[in-house]
């Protein structure tokens, strides 16, 4: 079997998430060595390239390589406070690996990964631009992304990427394209960008491969109940995706597993890390927590039985 190729994009403020990330990849893979990590580098500040390459390379023996990236390609595309130019680079991914590389699997860096890895490297995707986790938040903006109706869309937080048929059908300049063109209709802009271009040729994973916040609240619950897929997310995910605002570095934060991100976190060089009380961030999230609690079915309250422990 061929290396697993895996890669993440980061700038300089998520080191430390990034970090915690890729500690519990090679804690949870049993065949650690076989993996090679590849960063997209954001802006990371010299001290902290280092610090992840000596941690990566002197705890699990693992290769790692930073790769640059054109800034320019991205450069006039929408940011907000929360997203950085980072969320555009996965669309270059292609372009960053010789064509000996035909397979690389893509993660954000707000998870924590459970599962052996491999197991999602092995899943065949020959006949597929990408493998990804259906995003069951989206909203019907079918024809603002000039999707057929009732179309899947998938989150891009995790990709298995065929590197080979993104690269045979210029998949990387066709997503650029589109989101130079549609800026004013889309909401995430790199993953409805992708959605559009890609929809209805890609594999949807279990998601279990990406579990994210939403799935904890009551609606979604009610919803999904009779779906074995999301009752596994819930109670043995193989990947937590931290997702929105549910960071679980925030001083405040409600997240059911959010211990998880602390059990790696000690195993980092980032150990000592404490969180700070934010009074607009923090102060905000605890008032959403009880106005949607008591007055809409957006609460994060499920069945005992469902509860993380």
């Amino acid at each position: 079997m061929s290396k697993i190729q895996i890669v993440a994009a980061c700038d300089d403020n998520y080191v430390q998430h990034l970090g915690v990330m890729l500690c519990s990849l090679l804690e949870n893979t049993k065949q650690s060595k076989d993996i090679d990590i590849n960063i997209i580098d954001g802006g990371i500040l010299e001290n902290n390239r280092e610090l992840i390459f000596q941690f990566i390379r002197e705890k699990y023996q693992v290769d790692i390589s930073y790769l640059d990236i054109d800034n320019m390609i991205y450069d006039k595309f929408p940011i907000s406070a929360h997203f950085t130019h980072t969320i555009y680079y996965r669309i270059s991914i292609p372009s960053l690996f010789d064509n000996s590389v035909d397979k690389v699997i893509y993660l954000d860096s707000d998870m924590i990964i459970k599962d052996d890895i491999s197991k999602l490297w092995e899943i065949n995707i020959s006949n597929y631009y990408l493998a990804a986790v259906e995003a069951l938040s989206f909203t019907e903006r079918y024809a603002d992304l000039q999707m057929p109706e009732n179309s899947l869309y998938f989150c891009s937080g995790v990709l298995v990427i065929n590197l080979q048929q993104w690269r045979k059908y210029n998949i990387t300049d066709k997503v650029i394209n589109f989101i130079e063109n549609n800026q004013d209709k889309l909401i995430c802009w790199d993953q409805d960008s992708l959605n559009s271009i890609i929809c209805n040729n890609w594999l949807p994973l279990s998601l279990k491969w990406n579990q994210q916040h939403y799935f904890f609240q009551k609606r979604f619950y009610e919803e999904y109940l009779t779906r074995e897929d999301f009752i596994e997310a819930i109670k043995n995910p193989s990947i937590i995706h931290y997702t929105s605002s549910y960071k679980p570095w925030n001083y405040i934060n409600y997240h059911p597993y959010k211990q998880e991100y602390y059990n790696y976190l000690s195993l980092t060089p980032w150990r000592n890390f404490n969180p700070k009380f934010n009074f607009y961030i923090d102060g905000k999230r605890i008032i959403k927590k009880y106005c949607l609690q008591y007055f809409t079915n957006r609460s994060q309250i499920l069945p005992s039985h469902l509860k993380v422990d």
